[in-house]
């Protein structure tokens, strides 16, 4: 994961050097376009828990200074939850950070973990089994730095790091038998640095499509030496976010625009100085 982090860091460093000489229209007119440089953001999608530690054959420990050997088979499986999230966007003509997002959402995670085998403690051999299921619902808040590449006109690849703080509203765990192993859960706060990559489009003159896949990189709490999988049960899980985000930026006022009615006096096109002139020439005419 060292190496992951390291690899994002150097991918942020490089986007202005693989930016230059290019010759596409700008993604985004800040000055002289429609809309100005914000604007709101959604997205729906899905999430899953990628088992990190994967199937395991063996476990053993002593207890109670007894030599007790578990023997059998670890299975561990992700499900499919749901994901939402809504919030602001800002754009920055900058050369990394080209826009800031922040805002709330919905997750919930969920995964499996089985075992069948044997407990022998002393001489006694006895068979063990069971299935165990979480389906944890958390409130997300969140933060992102984004850049984007341009590769086209109208497409675009975006990097974005940020941090999510989560707070877990439902907690649906299975049991499972207490046989000298601790149980491990997420503690109901979650804090994580994340790690967010899409492909982007423009769909209209001010809104634009994005989908992304969104994992943590680091813990930060509950911290367990930095790792950012979660631990449930005897397992640990990669949570992976899946989301298609739409984000659209907010009409230019129509004061700001050149010979647009102006909301105050109620001037068109040119102003009501203009008007007075063209009314004096209209009289000089007839006295003529």
């Amino acid at each position: 994961m060292k190496q992951f982090f390291v690899a994002v860091i150097v991918l942020f460093s490089l986007v202005p050097f693989a930016q230059e000489g290019r010759q596409n229209n700008p993604l985004f007119n800040l000055t002289g376009g429609n809309y100005i440089n914000k604007g709101w953001h959604l997205a729906p999608g899905f999430t899953y828990m990628f088992p990190s530690t994967g199937n395991r054959s063996v476990f053993q420990l002593q207890e109670n200074n007894t030599d007790t050997l578990y023997t059998g088979d670890y299975k561990t499986g992700g499900r499919v939850g749901i994901y939402f999230e809504i919030g602001k966007l800002h754009l920055y003509d900058r050369k990394i950070i080209k826009s800031l997002d922040y805002g709330i959402g919905f997750k919930s995670l969920k995964g499996r973990e089985s075992f069948d085998g044997l407990v022998g403690v002393d001489s006694i051999v006895s068979s063990l089994a069971y299935e165990a299921n979480f389906k944890n619902s958390f409130i997300t808040g969140f933060i992102n730095i984004n850049n984007y590449l341009q590769l086209t006109d109208k497409t675009f690849l975006q990097n974005s790091l940020g941090l999510n703080a989560d707070y877990r509203l439902i907690n649906k765990t299975d049991a499972i038998p207490d046989y000298g192993s601790e149980a491990f859960y997420p503690k109901a706060f979650v804090g994580q640095l994340h790690y967010k990559f899409g492909f982007g489009f423009r769909a209209g003159t001010n809104l634009f499509i994005v989908p992304t896949i969104e994992t943590p990189i680091l813990g930060i709490y509950q911290w367990r030496e930095g790792k950012s999988t979660l631990h449930y049960f005897n397992s640990e899980y990669r949570p992976f976010i899946v989301s298609v985000r739409f984000f659209w930026l907010k009409d230019r006022p129509t004061r700001d625009c050149v010979g647009a009615p102006d909301k105050k006096t109620g001037d068109q096109l040119w102003g009501k100085n203009m008007r007075g002139k063209g009314k004096k020439r209209g009289k000089r005419r007839r006295k003529s």
